[in-house]
């Protein structure tokens, strides 16, 4: 079984919702050196775990890691998904897991200008 290590590590974590702020973020990011990317209008809830490295405004923009933040505030205060393209031209989105969220993350990909 290949190791996170094996590949390269972690250099970024992005976090979408307050839901996945925990004290796992912090062991995170001492073991690989990662970055922590979350909404900057949740730091001060998320920073009780870790440190928020990079703080993601909330409106759509593409970071320096090429990873597109779409705000989708709704699923829980200050939600955000990560359009990600990835290698060999396959792309991903970090969703929430409710199907009513989906749909509004479709819409906002479509109506919303990159």
């Amino acid at each position: 079984m290949t190791t996170i290590e094996e590949v390269g590590g972690v250099n970024a974590q992005y976090l979408s919702h307050l839901d996945e702020a925990g004290p796992m973020l912090e062991r995170v990011a001492d073991r690989f050196g990662s970055r922590l990317h979350a909404p900057a209008a949740a730091m001060d809830s998320i920073g009780r775990h870790a440190n928020v490295d990079v703080p993601v405004e909330a409106q759509r923009h593409v970071d320096d890691n090429g990873v597109d933040a779409i705000p989708t505030t709704g699923h829980s205060y200050c939600s955000t998904c990560y359009f990600v393209n990835g290698v060999g031209g396959d792309t991903a989105i970090e969703t929430v897991d409710d199907a009513r969220w989906r749909q509004c993350i479709a819409e906002a990909l479509a109506t919303v200008p990159s």
